[in-house]
């Protein structure tokens, strides 16, 4: 749950992967004060709308898979490609990143 924990700034241990949900956080970067803007798309198919939304407004993107769960590793060229779809771009900043539940059994 990386989104909620960088936002809030503590662990959070009550996490439902089946919900969006919308983060904002202002911070500095490079000195420059910026506002990120953070959609957790859960990798649910059903808010695809939403998803690319933020993907028009967006100017770089993390992608989040879970070492635990092959699939969500999958879904990340689905992500990518459905990102320079929608910018219109060849390439286009994306950091990938992965998420380690200890809690959960690898799929």
């Amino acid at each position: 749950m990386i989104p909620g924990n960088m936002v809030k700034s503590y662990f959070v241990t009550d996490y439902d992967p089946t919900i969006e949900d919308s983060y904002a956080k202002q911070c500095v970067i490079d000195g420059d004060v910026a506002r990120l803007d953070i959609l957790d798309t859960a990798g649910q198919e059903e808010f695809s709308a939403m998803r690319e939304q933020y993907m028009r407004s967006g100017m770089g993107f993390l992608l989040v898979y879970s070492v635990t769960d092959r699939s969500s590793f999958d879904e990340i060229y689905k992500f990518h490609k459905q990102i320079l779809r929608v910018k219109d771009r060849e390439e286009f900043p994306m950091i990938l990143h992965y998420q380690l539940k200890i809690d959960s059994s690898r799929k």
